[in-house]
């Protein structure tokens, strides 16, 4: 007789060298200790919550929880995986960087070895299917899915076994950092198949950003009637919860750090903290980068808060940013390299020019840098995670990081991103003047005192 336990190990140990262990909700990887802040983004998982114990579930098994870079989704991912970790079938948490969590062949397998460990039975099934068809793990993502996740838990589902005792839960994190949009496509086509032929509720939590190939899936209309969606943004008051972090973290500083004994009291002032929620935007990502900075035992935190503030910083000096630079990097390192001189153009009058001057719609800012129409959304249309483009080109660009600004602004930090002002003022008064010729009304005297030191009696002159 064949000894099960020992088949289980054998095809446990097969699948160990076939998937990506790091994407785990608990696995060992830098981005696993991100969690949400406790007394932080309530609103949003009382509503995940909500969406999960949703009973009778009759067409919703998708929930898309989207926001720019930064925004936190991985930190919540993180929070409802370890909530609901007696339902979570498995969780697969992407990253560009690292090899295997970028690959959408790993997803299955990864999900399936997460699979066969929550429960004996279930595994007994999966196994089965394994030793019926040795040859799955060279099969297509569908096969797979089909082969070892539909049917052992339609299986299951069959012989009575309540469906509290099977795990519901899938969470996938960062799916914008799966290869390429066709992965990230494909991957949601399967899981879409998944939600179609088991027979009960599947739960899918998809967070991504708001990249074109999964925005496009999710606004088919197909999926529409079987997904609901979460968007971070203002709705979910993200200042107030940055400000209850800053402040919890700012006192566990003063009460654990070397040098907290010697600190001011208060500290920091709650000018200082509105100052820093405000560089945040409504994103975490400032906020922790900025905590991690100052909170260094090594060095004077009221030292390194002035050097925050000091921005922006010397060559020589440690820069508090690196974390969200790296970030920022990545984000505009997504436009090709034909498109970023118009970029830094665009983001020159979207940052340095007064919106009393030249609207920040695409379609004024194009008029004005003499592009071709829709050339602001063709560059912008990569940077989804930094900037939100209005529908039809008329509304205003929204900017999602108020400190994008200081990055930009500072050579040290953007590199070859870098915006000159002086440079960049020099080109906004050359467009700003050839506005002028080619359009009477424009509002010349207000933006040449402010662009350039020019006398307007010799303009009243030139341009009667």
């Amino acid at each position: 007789m064949v000894n099960l336990t020992h088949i289980i190990y054998t095809v446990i140990e097969t699948l160990a060298t076939k998937i990506a262990p790091g994407a785990f909700h608990d696995g060992a990887r830098p981005d696993q200790r991100q969690k949400c802040h406790p007394g932080t983004r309530t609103e949003v998982l009382y509503r995940i919550t909500n969406w999960i114990y949703d009973t009778p579930r009759t067409e919703s098994q998708f929930l898309w929880i989207y926001g720019p870079a930064g925004a936190g989704k991985t930190a919540i991912a993180e929070t409802i995986a370890k909530m609901y970790r007696a339902q979570l079938g498995g969780a697969f948490f992407f990253n560009r960087h690292t090899p295997g969590r970028n690959d959408k062949t790993l997803v299955v397998l990864t999900l399936v070895y997460q699979l066969i460990q929550f429960s004996p039975e279930l595994g007994r099934r999966i196994v089965e299917a394994i030793e019926r068809d040795p040859s799955i793990f060279s099969r297509s993502l569908e096969a797979q899915l089909r082969l070892l996740v539909v049917r052992p838990l339609n299986e299951m589902d069959s012989d009575d076994i309540s469906h509290h005792e099977i795990p519901n839960v899938v969470i996938l994190d960062g799916l914008n950092e799966c290869a390429d949009p066709r992965s990230q496509h494909e991957v949601l086509r399967i899981l879409k198949v998944a939600a179609e032929e088991i027979h009960f509720p599947l739960l899918f939590l998809i967070f991504s950003r708001e990249d074109k190939a999964i925005r496009d899936f999710f606004n088919n209309p197909s999926m529409r009637r079987v997904s609901d969606r979460i968007i971070l943004n203002e709705s979910y008051h993200p200042d107030a919860d940055i400000r209850l972090y800053l402040r919890s973290k700012f006192q566990d500083i003063s009460l654990n750090h070397p040098a907290g004994a010697h600190l001011p009291k208060p500290w920091p002032s709650n000018a200082d903290i509105d100052r820093l929620v405000d560089k945040s935007s409504g994103q975490f990502i400032y906020a922790s980068t900025v905590i991690e900075f100052i909170e260094s035992r090594d060095h004077s935190p009221e030292e390194r808060l002035n050097t925050v503030f000091r921005l922006p910083a010397t060559p020589d000096e440690d820069s508090p940013f690196a974390e969200l630079d790296a970030l920022y990097h990545e984000i505009l390192s997504s436009v090709a390299n034909i498109k970023v001189k118009d970029m830094l153009e665009t983001l020159s009058v979207l940052f340095l020019v007064d919106a009393e001057c030249v609207e920040k719609s695409p379609r004024a800012i194009e008029r004005f840098l003499s592009f071709s129409p829709g050339r602001v959304g063709i560059i912008l249309s990569d940077l989804h995670s930094a900037f939100g483009l209005p529908e039809g080109g008329d509304g205003p660009i929204r900017v999602f990081h108020a400190s994008l600004i200081d990055f930009l602004l500072d050579r040290t930090r953007s590199g070859n991103y870098y915006i000159d002002v002086n440079a960049a003022h020099a080109s906004i008064t050359r467009h700003l003047l050839k506005s002028i010729m080619q359009e009477k009304g424009a509002p010349w005297r207000v933006i040449l005192i402010h662009y350039a030191d020019i006398n307007l009696s010799e303009l009243d002159h030139r341009f009667p």
